[in-house]
């Protein structure tokens, strides 16, 4: 739950100067989506197996869920922050 917090944060950061989101926003949040995907897979899972000693179960989620549906669960995840900042964005930055 909390690394999602965490990625969605970095999704507003990153996005934040964008003024007309649409379909832009979702774009950027599927692909944001597939960026996490990416770290967490080769990166994070691995690092914390290692070092909170979960072993494998944590270290192999992607091939144990199988890659084609973890990708798709981050890139739904990433897809729906893009969508959920649409009006946030606008909010903060109004067309003038």
């Amino acid at each position: 739950m909390s690394t999602s917090a965490a990625n969605a944060s970095g999704h507003a950061v990153q996005t934040s100067n964008w003024t007309r989101w649409g379909v832009a926003g979702a774009v950027a949040g599927a692909v944001y989506g597939f960026l996490v995907f990416v770290v967490s897979s080769w990166v994070l899972l691995p690092l914390t197996a290692s070092i909170l000693g979960g072993g494998d179960p944590i270290r192999d989620m992607p091939t144990m869920v199988g890659y084609p549906t973890f990708i798709a669960e981050h890139i739904l995840f990433g897809l729906v922050v893009g969508l959920l900042l649409i009006p946030v964005v606008r909010k903060a930055h109004p067309r003038r």
